[in-house]
């Protein structure tokens, strides 16, 4: 006899009892029986995803629930002419067709994780033809957006200026370290902040505790320990290494002044005068305010223009790729993206260094 359990959409699936061979135990050294088994495996398979694909996911799926609801379709098994119908769906709703297809893989997790078996998507024949469909449709209906521009140089002069100007006030000191370490870091934006404040998770996001010298009289290099990272899904860990550079634009003299103002208190790295954590949004919003303020037109910047504008300086300063590969992390050629075809727009720009 099988029998019924519920999946994760409240969808049924039917197992065949697995009972114990005669004379054997049904638990192992570990001391679990096979419901306790049962658990791990879910457990695992859970975690099997990173937070921001689970995210991802659950969305996904919620959507795919909401569109079997409204066309009475049974959810699962995933059938070729139920999918095809659900993209169409989701292309009329201006969803470009990269959200789709991770749409489907979300699609496909779930129906593994109610046990049944690997739709196979990849082999819809049909399916993949109306994804093309819409790719192709949405290119042609396409309206170029501004690209992001890349924080050079020169804007970090004016923002350290810009930031000198309001003499020891503190925010001031932490949101220039802020940005001299996500530039000089070659770091994503959301490395060095949080989601959101009360998303803190001190497992994951940097900490006091994850900064330290070389010496402490005389400190020429300071490293930042980053604990996870977008392509360091197994939290091995990585240090990033600043370096003393003896000019006004030193990442390291920026962060040790902000750490003498901030204390040794335990917690996030980058906090406001006030306690609260650097959020990615906040970030994102003083960095524009202080280039608005500059005279900058700050709507084509953002988080990403910090790692933009890194590669771009080092590809303009002679910098091999290997190394700019090394430095910003990359594991595929996404960095050649920087260094090649914004390098001949910006090159003039970033190789000057204003004097300050």
């Amino acid at each position: 006899m099988g029998k019924k359990l519920a999946g994760p959409i409240g969808t049924e699936t039917t197992l065949i009892n697995t009972q114990s061979s005669p004379g054997a135990s049904s638990r192992g050294e570990t001391g679990l029986d096979i419901t306790g088994l049962d658990k791990a495996v879910e457990f695992y398979f859970h975690h099997a995803l990173a937070p921001s694909t689970q995210r991802t996911y659950t969305s996904a799926q919620a959507r795919y629930l909401s569109f079997c609801t409204q066309f009475d379709i049974t959810p699962l098994p995933l059938q070729e002419t139920h999918l095809c119908r659900y993209v169409s769906w989701l292309a009329k709703d201006n969803i470009a067709h990269t959200t789709v297809k991770s749409y489907l893989s979300a699609l496909r997790h779930l129906q593994i994780a109610c046990n049944f078996p690997d739709p196979m998507i990849s082999t819809f024949p049909k399916l993949e033809g109306v994804i093309r469909g819409i790719k192709m449709q949405q290119a042609r209906h396409k309206t170029s957006s501004p690209k992001r521009l890349p924080i050079t140089l020169a804007h970090l002069h004016k923002l350290r200026s810009f930031f000198a100007s309001k003499g020891n006030e503190a925010d001031s000191f932490m949101l220039w370290a802020a940005i001299c370490t996500c530039f000089f870091g070659f770091m994503r934006s959301g490395e060095m902040t949080i989601p959101s404040e009360s998303a803190f998770d001190p497992s994951s996001h940097l900490c006091f505790n994850d900064v330290s010298v070389d010496n402490i009289a005389d400190p020429q290099v300071v490293k930042v320990c980053l604990k996870a990272s977008k392509t360091d899904p197994f939290r091995q860990g990585v240090e990033i290494v600043l370096g003393r550079t003896n000019n006004p634009l030193c990442p390291v003299t920026a962060l040790l002044s902000y750490l003498a103002l901030r204390g040794n208190r335990q917690g996030f790295l980058f906090l406001f005068a006030d306690g609260r954590p650097l959020t990615k949004s906040r970030f994102v919003s003083q960095v524009r305010d202080a280039l608005s303020r500059l005279g900058v037109d700050s709507s084509r910047y953002a988080g990403h223009s910090f790692r933009i504008g890194a590669a771009t300086a080092a590809g303009a300063h002679g910098l091999s790729e290997p190394v700019i590969q090394m430095l910003g992390r990359w594991k595929s050629s996404a960095y050649q993206l920087y260094i090649r075809t914004k390098l001949a727009s910006y090159s003039a720009v970033i190789s000057t260094e204003p004097a300050p």
